[in-house]
């Protein structure tokens, strides 16, 4: 998830946002974001247990936040969940890893733990209209549970997949269908790169949205996820080429 990224919708629409969730909070690494505006309510989603006590430091003294140690998805039981210690467990996920494997092979999935989930729609919170998630793969599952309450959101910031980098995952033109049932239309995406196939997405409201630029982001989005577009995405992104140069320089030497 691409901070700065996040930082311009929040700031955009920051007079329109009611409650702010974050599905997916890891550590905290948006807090600092989130400090900067005078947000009603912080809700941080995050299952791992061992993160809770970071997150509680890092929110500590700021009333506006709510820390939930579960995570979110369309059932409420308890599932195990991929763990990886290589980046503090951001790449874990419920979802069992499958392209992440040989496209980040240093990332190792090596123990199982045990999770809690909960249905959004069982919460007692009613009033976020901004979401984000980052939940590796997951998203589709965390939107179900959220039922007639998604009606209440207005904006989503997301991790988005174009592969399956998990087993499974939902990727990008099945989060466009089921989010256009509920109103919604993607206005921006960003791809990590041409060979890394995950990035991030922004949705908003049709009724938000102009006749003309509904038609203009329908092409644009069709485009921007099209075989073509991402053949000669790979062509033209140099940072492709530069790994592949400094495989070869490392190799000769």
């Amino acid at each position: 998830m691409v901070k700065k990224d996040l930082e311009y919708f929040i700031n955009y629409f920051k007079e329109d946002i009611n409650e702010l969730a974050q599905v997916g909070a890891h550590f905290g690494q948006e807090i600092e974001i989130f400090d900067k505006f005078d947000l009603n309510h912080i809700h941080l989603f995050e299952p791992i247990k061992d993160l809770k006590s970071i997150l509680l430091e890092n929110t500590k003294n700021k009333k506006n936040y709510s820390i939930h140690s579960f995570a979110l998805g369309n059932e409420n039981t308890n599932k195990q969940m991929f763990y990886s210690d290589e980046n503090s467990g951001q790449s874990s996920s419920i979802l069992e890893p499958a392209l992440h494997k040989k496209l980040q092979p240093k990332i190792k999935f090596e123990k199982i733990i045990n999770i809690e989930v909960k249905k959004f729609i069982d919460l007692n919170i009613d009033n976020v209209n901004f979401l984000i998630m980052d939940v590796q793969g997951f998203e589709l599952e965390v939107l179900k549970g959220f039922e007639n309450k998604l009606k209440n959101v207005r904006y989503i910031f997301t991790e988005v997949n174009r592969n399956y980098l998990y087993e499974s995952n939902v990727l990008i033109k099945d989060l466009d269908k089921y989010l256009t049932q509920f109103g919604f239309l993607r206005i921006w995406t960003t791809w990590r790169s041409a060979d890394m196939p995950w990035g991030d997405a922004f949705y908003i409201r049709k009724e938000h949205i102009s006749l003309y630029r509904k038609f203009f982001l329908f092409f644009k989005n069709m485009i921007f996820t099209s075989k073509l577009f991402f053949i000669l995405y790979r062509i033209f992104d140099f940072r492709v080429h530069k790994k592949k140069l400094k495989k070869y320089l490392f190799k000769k030497s």
